[in-house]
This record gives C-alpha cells, structure tokens and sequence, in this order.
C-alpha cells in the first residue's frame, strides 16, 4: 500500500502540478523535471564519508560543495534517467512513468595532473634532501621518509626504492578468481601510478616465490640473430639523426671504444606489431585477467620504453685468446632517467603524440633504468621489492653482437647474437633463451581517489 501510494503521489504531481515541480513535457510519454530533494518519501540519499563508505542522509538538500552525484551507482526503479548539471549541479530526472530513486553522491575527486597531486591525495612524502648513490645496492627501505624524482616523458615522477614496506596494491583478480598483488614501482610525471606484479598474496621482500611471476620459463623472440630482435616488436631500429646537413657527426672514436653517433632518431616509424612470445605471452594475460573487467577502467596508456638507442659500439675485441672482428652495440638512454629518447621506441596503446600507438594492450615491462633506481647497484641485491628468486625479462636490450671469426682465404664464420636485460640483477640472456614475466601496468590518476588503505603487507592499497 505504500509502494503504490509514493507512485501515486508522484504520478499527481506530473498530471497536476506540473508548474510548481518544475517538470517540462518533452512528448507525450516522457517527461524531464528537476528532483525537489523535499520529497524524501520519493528518494532515498546516500552520501560517501571519508573512508569512502556511503551513509543515509536526511537533509531537506543535496550535498553540493565537494560532491557529485554517482550516475553509475545511482538507480531509479522503473527505468528513470538521472543527470546533473556541470556548473549549477542540479539533479534532472527523465521518465515516462512514475519513478521512485535512490541517489549516491560521492566526494568530488582532486584533479590530478602530475605526481605531486597524486602524492598529496595519499598523503605519501618526498624527499628532496638527496639523490641517492645508484651504484649501491638498496637492501634497505630508503624511501620510508619520502619518495625520490627523476624526469619521465610526462614530467616529474617519484620513486620508490629498496626494501619498501609501503609500496603494497591489491588491484584485481585473476582467472582463478585470486586477488592479485602488485608493488607500486612509482609514480608517473601526469600522477599516474605504475605497478609491477607481485603474485597472489602480499609477499615480502627477498621471498623467492614463483608466485610472484606470471610465468617463470619464457623466451623472448625465437630467433636471436637479427638485430631487429632486441626490440618488442620487429621493427625497424630508427636510422641516428645528423647533426648537420653535411652529414653524420664527426667524432674521434677510441681505438676500440667509439660512442654511437646520436641518439635520436629521425622519424618515428609505427613497429610492425609481429609479436615475439613474450609479448604473446604478456598479451594473453591481460587479455584473460584486465580486458572486459571492472578492473580495465582504470588501466591507463602511458609509455613502456624498449629503449634501441645505441649508446657504446665495441669492436676488434679478443675472444678466446683471439682478436677477431666483434662489434658488439650496447643499448640504453645516453642520461639516466625515465625518459624515452626514441619515439618509435616509446610503446603505447592509443597515444600517438607521445608514444608510437604500437601496442596490443596497455602492458609492459620492468626496464632497466627502473630497476637501477629502485636499487640495482653494483652488487647482488637479494632484498630489494624486485627481487623474486629468479630472474625475468624487462622491456630494456642490452646488447647486439657481430662476431666474424676466420679470413676471406680459409672462410668466414658471421654470429650474430641479441641479448635481453633481465630483472633483478641486471644480467643478461639471449633472446632465444628463457627467463621470467612479470606485467607491468599504470593506473589512471583519477582513480587514484578511490584508493583505500595504507599500502602495507598487511594493509595494501585497494582499489576497486
């Protein structure tokens, strides 16, 4: 009797007081009008507090400064649309018949455009006083009292580095319906947040778990003999830019050691997206475990450097005792930081002005720059959140090598071999060869405001 009563209190007020509800007929079954937040028996309100849990409210007017009203989360009974006006928030309802609703209004989010808001919303500290020593091994947390920067392609990002305790997510569930865990790797210059996978229960530092990997026996091309293979797709390696009109730069190279001519490259060629298996491999796992989720909206597509700059060429060097023609190319930014030199190197999804638009899906890898900051030094580091008790690929080349071995009389012997950097002691495997995967994804900014939690192994972030 009371369900029908409300219905009818509301079907009176469109066939009788049309003027004073401030309803306006639109045709002849459908209506729009401005919900009166007086009418309590026809709504019911539910505002979010600070913890992101939603509590009735009984006030006599929608909550304005600092609120919007959840259009997804937000229902009518029977079928009515509901809308807010941007600037003046005003609630409008659209029906065809009698409409009961129940409203949410959720704290309006921070807009977050660089990694300082993004740090600000989570009240997570900097730390401007040093710059660490990236040839030391971090074996503990030095970042507990604040995150250290470095330039990314989007601005400044904060790092996390060593031992962390605080760095713990919990996003997502995989295809066994297990919760899975991530590490907070940083965050990025536009205040996104990138996370590496950490298995499917908070693991601790320097556990060996094969947990923590997706998959711990991959290769990363069938073929290692092209020099094309170092990259993530079989793309052309971008042609080094002159510095003049005359021609290539001039330089005095070292009898064996000359530095490769430039860095940058002259255009920026679309890869010819030809997968190699770890990249089919990195594919199919976000395509079984993100894609057509609730967890997707939030994944966004920001850049995975597979960085071919060629910053060292050896050649003439001895092998086994004998000096035969090796060039071996070594690959990585000219300066450390997050940047991509390379625009045809600079994978994405969606973004073009950025990135080369070449990838699948928005996932990576670890690189190696990464791994330096966050505490590769020049020793074995068995304690630092990226240690996993084996090793596995990151998206960083390490090396090319040409090896021609005996004369034009007695014939020639030409090896050619690529060599993949891995993770977490920056070694090194041919392309051929297997190792770990572990995913690498960036979260939006806008929906770093729906974390929860305190980022600890017992208390991560969550994010739903």
């Amino acid at each position: 009797m009371q369900k029908f009563r409300k219905q009818w209190m509301i079907s009176l007020c469109f066939m009788a007081l049309i003027g004073a509800c401030g309803y306006k007929i639109l045709n002849d079954s459908e209506r729009k009008a401005e919900i009166n937040p007086n009418r309590r028996e026809l709504i019911a309100m539910f505002v979010q507090d600070e913890n992101g849990e939603y509590s009735p409210n009984t006030s006599k007017e929608f909550p304005k400064d600092g609120y919007l009203l959840n259009l997804e989360k937000s229902t009518c009974k029977n079928g009515g649309v509901l809308s807010q006006a941007p600037d003046t928030k005003k609630i409008s309802l659209r029906v065809s018949n009698a409409d009961q609703c129940t409203l949410y209004f959720d704290k309006e989010a921070p807009n977050i455009t660089t990694a300082e808001d993004a740090l600000k919303l989570l009240n997570i500290e900097i730390n401007s006083s040093k710059t660490p020593d990236f040839t030391v091994s971090a074996t503990t947390d030095e970042t507990a009292n604040g995150l250290f920067s470095m330039e990314d392609d989007y601005g400044t990002s904060y790092y996390y580095r060593g031992a962390v305790e605080n760095n713990y997510v919990k996003f997502g569930k995989n295809t066994d319906g297990a919760d899975m865990y991530w590490r907070i790797i940083r965050f990025n210059g536009d205040g996104s947040m990138r996370l590496i996978y950490d298995g499917t229960s908070a693991h601790a530092n320097g556990e060996s778990s094969t947990d923590r990997l997706t998959e711990t026996d991959i290769i990363w091309n069938s073929s290692s003999t092209n020099k094309t293979s170092i990259g993530w797709t079989l793309a052309s390696i971008p042609t080094p830019k002159p510095t003049s009109p005359a021609g290539p730069p001039t330089t005095t190279p070292k009898p064996t050691v000359s530095p490769a001519s430039s860095s940058k490259a002259t255009s920026t060629p679309t890869p010819t997206p030809t997968a190699k298996t770890a990249k089919v491999t990195l594919d199919t796992w976000y395509k079984n475990n993100i894609l057509n989720t609730e967890y997707e909206k939030h994944i966004s597509d920001n850049i995975f450097c597979n960085d071919r700059v060629e910053i060292e060429k050896r050649e003439n060097l001895t092998f086994n005792n004998i000096t035969n023609t090796i060039t071996n190319y070594y690959y990585g930014s000219s300066t450390f930081n997050f940047k991509c030199e390379q625009k045809a190197d600079a994978y994405t999804t969606k973004d073009t002005t950025k990135g080369n638009g070449a990838l699948t899906y928005p996932i990576g890898l670890i690189t190696r720059n990464e791994m330096k900051a966050i505490g590769k030094g020049n020793t074995t580091n068995n304690s630092y959140f990226l240690y996993k008790g084996t090793s596995y690929w990151t998206f960083s080349p390490d090396t090319f090598r040409h090896h021609i071995t005996g004369s034009s009389s007695t014939g020639q012997n030409v090896i050619q071999s690529v060599f993949i950097t891995t993770a977490p002691n920056n070694g090194s495997l041919g392309a051929s060869s297997s190792s770990g995967l572990v995913p690498v994804i960036n979260i939006k900014a806008e929906s770093l405001n729906r974390m929860k939690g305190q980022g600890t192994k017992a208390n991560p972030w969550t994010l739903n």
